[in-house]
């Protein structure tokens, strides 16, 4: 089997996670979404994995964007919602509709935890071995299907109303 990960890590967790999924499936092709002009299409014989990571319970805006290059055929895909301790709300039904437009179809999601984006201490260390020791288990029933079906993901397609930072400066 062919496999490609496609991963937005502005802080370095959501890499952390995609490492190591592309180590247990043999070192497995790992492509940023770095830029919106990237064109990149996946066969149908190519399982994909998305991982985002998840801000106040929705992926970043800017992967709207991000995902117009990348193109599947019915392309079996498999959602990772990466967050900073708190929750992942909408995010994994979020990932799966986006997926579902650019022709991807899921076949599976998991949350995993990676250190909060504004306090480094949220979530320090993780994910951990014991983290990782989860991924591959996920992975390794994932990977010991003989065909993959089509899976709903948690959450509601109202996504959760995302403001932006609860943090607003204050005069003295």
């Amino acid at each position: 089997m062919k496999y490609a990960i496609f991963y937005f890590s502005p802080c370095g967790g959501t890499k952390t996670v995609a490492d190591i999924i592309s180590r247990e499936l043999g070192d497995a092709p790992m492509q940023e979404l770095t830029t919106p002009s990237m064109d990149t299409r996946i066969d149908k014989d190519t399982l994909t994995f998305f991982c985002f990571p998840v801000y106040g319970g929705r992926i970043p805006s800017p992967l709207y964007k991000r995902m117009d290059g990348v193109r599947g055929d019915r392309t079996p895909a498999v959602m990772v919602a990466v967050y900073g301790n708190r929750a992942v709300d909408d995010a994994l039904i979020e990932m799966s509709d986006l997926a579902r437009r650019q022709g991807f179809r899921t076949v599976g999601g998991c949350e995993m935890i990676a250190p909060h984006s504004l306090d480094r201490s949220i979530g320090a260390g993780r994910p951990d071995d014991g983290d990782a020791a989860k991924l591959k288990g996920f992975l390794k029933e994932l990977m010991a299907k003989e065909s993959f079906t089509t899976v709903a993901m948690p959450g509601s397609h109202d996504y959760r109303k995302y403001d932006g930072l609860p943090l607003r400066p204050v005069s003295g």
